[in-house]
């Protein structure tokens, strides 16, 4: 990856790309991203930390036939019972030394945490897994009815 930086007038942009391959001009303006043209402006996230969430999340569409059905129960204490449920939201991870490997994630419980844009669930067996994070549009932080794990939206089913 390239970037370029460009000053012209008092404005800057800057331009992410491949040597020799197309590029994507992005600028600041105020609290907004602009990436390529200046429709595509991309607010930053609230960062969601010391959030507690409560009651139990499924990927939005739990209930069709062939939707990965496990899900994952929050309590207000900080703890979580997982029956697998981020096999839902991540298939792969990728490794510098290893490239493109299935992500597993097995069933446990612990605690967790959300810290800025990012769900850190701690497993009882010694685990650690940190996700992206954020909240749905359906959701305020006093009332969490849907949140984003990496692409996929999980929505309340219960509690």
């Amino acid at each position: 990856m390239v970037l370029h930086v460009q000053t012209e007038g008092g404005r800057r942009d800057h331009h992410l790309g491949h040597r020799g391959g197309t590029t994507v001009g992005f600028r600041r303006s105020g609290k907004s991203l602009l990436i390529g043209r200046d429709s595509d402006v991309h607010e930053l996230l609230d960062p969601c930390n010391g959030l507690k969430l409560e009651g139990t999340f499924r990927r939005e569409n739990w209930q069709d036939e062939i939707s990965v059905k496990q899900g994952i129960t929050f309590s207000l204490d900080g703890t979580f019972v997982d029956e697998g449920f981020l096999s839902g939201a991540i298939t792969t991870w990728w490794w510098a030394d290893r490239g493109l490997v299935d992500a597993k994630f097995h069933p446990g419980k612990g605690t967790y945490r959300v810290v800025s844009n990012s769900l850190v669930l701690l497993y009882a067996d010694g685990r650690k897994v940190r996700a992206n994070f954020h909240l749905g549009d359906h959701s305020s932080k006093d009332n969490v009815t849907d949140f984003i794990i990496s692409t996929r939206r999980f929505v309340k089913v219960a509690g």
